[in-house]
C-alpha cells in the first residue's frame, strides 16, 4: 500500500464521517422543528444512549475479523 492510496482512503473515510454527521444534524433540526420540546428532549436523550452504545458496537471487531487468517462461521456470527 503506497502513501497515495493511504491518503485517498483517509480522505474518503473522513468524507463519510462528515456526511454522516451532517445528515444527523439535519435530522435533529427537523425533529426539533416538528416535535414539542418534551418529545424532542426524550428523543435526544435516547439518541445519547444509542450513540454511547454505538461506540461499543464499532469497537474494532470487524477490523479484527478481517485481519484474522483462520476465521470461521462462529467468528462471523459474533459481528
Amino acid at each position: 500500500m503506497n502513501q497515495k492510496s493511504v491518503f485517498y482512503n483517509l480522505f474518503w473515510r473522513f468524507a463519510e464521517r462528515c456526511g454522516a454527521q451532517a445528515v444527523s444534524l439535519v435530522v435533529s433540526i427537523i425533529l426539533a422543528r416538528l416535535l414539542a420540546p418534551e418529545a424532542y428532549g426524550t428523543i435526544a436523550l435516547a439518541m445519547v444512549f444509542i450513540n454511547i452504545l454505538q461506540v461499543f458496537v464499532d469497537s474494532g471487531m470487524g477490523t479484527a475479523l478481517i485481519q484474522k487468517k483462520d476465521a470461521d462461521d462462529l467468528d462471523f456470527s459474533s459481528v
